[in-house]
């Protein structure tokens, strides 16, 4: 059984940039690369099988998060995040060979630090993905991630929204996808 984490990295092996007419690829690669960071954190949380009486529940679990963004399209400068991202995760085994899964995370009093000019940043993203395996086999999983990088004063902020829907088969096999991608920057780039 393929988890979401594992067809998106096996998707982004495929060349997701090469099929899609992107201007700025290097922009939306580092947004990727942040998405996927919080979906392999997430993936980890998700791994652990809970036991019966949990199953019911969800679990709550926060990991530091340190890594760079690159923000150059619109703060003109790559970002030195730190912070904590925050998942909440509820697994409900439906005893028939079935399963539903509902995350969702945020990264929690997350900053930002211009390594080029020391400037301030706040960095809120907040997602959510479910994944259903159903009776035939397959596994239908649909994501939805926000994310921001609001700078201080008249520095540019950088507002970023993914969705992804795939169903997979059995066999790991792509059965259907969709995804979309929107970029924005509220001003003009920075000089």
């Amino acid at each position: 059984m393929r988890t979401m984490n594992q067809y998106l990295g096996s998707y982004a092996k495929k060349g997701i940039t090469d099929m899609l007419v992107i201007p700025n690829r290097g922009r939306v690669l580092a947004v990727m690369l942040a998405l996927a960071l919080a979906g392999g954190l997430l993936t980890l949380a998700l791994l652990a099988k809970p036991t019966q009486a949990q199953s019911q529940g969800a679990v709550v679990e926060e990991f530091p998060v340190d890594f760079t963004l690159d923000a150059n399209e619109c703060a003109g400068e790559e970002i030195q995040v730190t912070g904590t991202l925050r998942t909440v995760n509820h697994f409900t085994d439906l005893g028939d060979g079935t399963y539903h899964i509902n995350s969702h995370f945020n990264l929690a009093g997350v900053k930002g630090t211009g390594l080029t000019t020391g400037a301030t940043y706040v960095v809120p993203a907040s997602g959510a993905a479910v994944e259903n395996r159903v009776q035939s086999g397959d596994i239908v999983t649909g994501t939805v991630d926000i994310n921001l990088v609001v700078g201080k004063g008249k520095i540019p902020n950088q507002v970023a929204f993914a969705r992804v829907h795939f169903i997979l088969t059995p066999e790991g096999e792509v059965k259907m996808e969709n995804i979309q991608f929107h970029f924005h920057c509220q001003q003009e780039p920075v000089s």
